[in-house]
């Protein structure tokens, strides 16, 4: 899994700079698209291997639970806003369904690194304009957390 969240926008990326430079008929539209295309994909790469720097620093210092009550719209803003660069990229909108009361005793940290492994795949896996929707309830015995895509094109 791992490998593949490096390598295909890696092996994406190394396509469109081969492109760029080897085809002279390229124009100024199509190499900006080319360009943002490059970009997201050194964002995506860059954020996997965040959330990979972050579980293994918890592994080593020995993990803590810290529970904690937390309001869960709230946790899920927070987990969207380092994507912000990569949503006015790909013209991709978060729409935060998540009720203002609703809330869950946890670890914060576990919790959004959840979280933002959720919504970056959801945004990845997005068409250019799509809306990725962020849902939560509880039940009886559990809270359930969604997050919504309508997937490639």
């Amino acid at each position: 899994m791992l490998a593949h969240d490096f390598r295909s926008p890696l092996g994406s990326a190394i396509s469109m700079m081969r492109l760029v430079r080897d085809d002279d008929s390229l124009e100024r539209e199509e190499l900006d698209m080319l360009y943002n295309s490059i970009e997201t994909d050194m964002q995506n790469i860059l954020l996997t291997f965040d959330n990979i720097l972050q579980w293994v620093k918890k592994q080593m210092a020995g993990f803590v639970y810290d529970p904690e009550e937390l309001s869960v719209r709230d946790i899920m803003d927070d987990a969207t806003t380092i994507f912000k660069d990569i949503l006015l990229v790909k013209k991709v909108s978060i729409v935060n369904n998540v009720a203002v009361d609703l809330t869950v005793i946890t670890d914060r940290e576990v919790m959004q690194f959840i979280n933002r492994n959720l919504i970056h795949n959801a945004i990845k896996f997005s068409r250019e304009g799509a809306t990725v929707t962020l849902n939560a309830r509880h039940t009886d015995s559990e809270t359930i957390f969604s997050v919504a895509d309508t997937g490639r094109a």
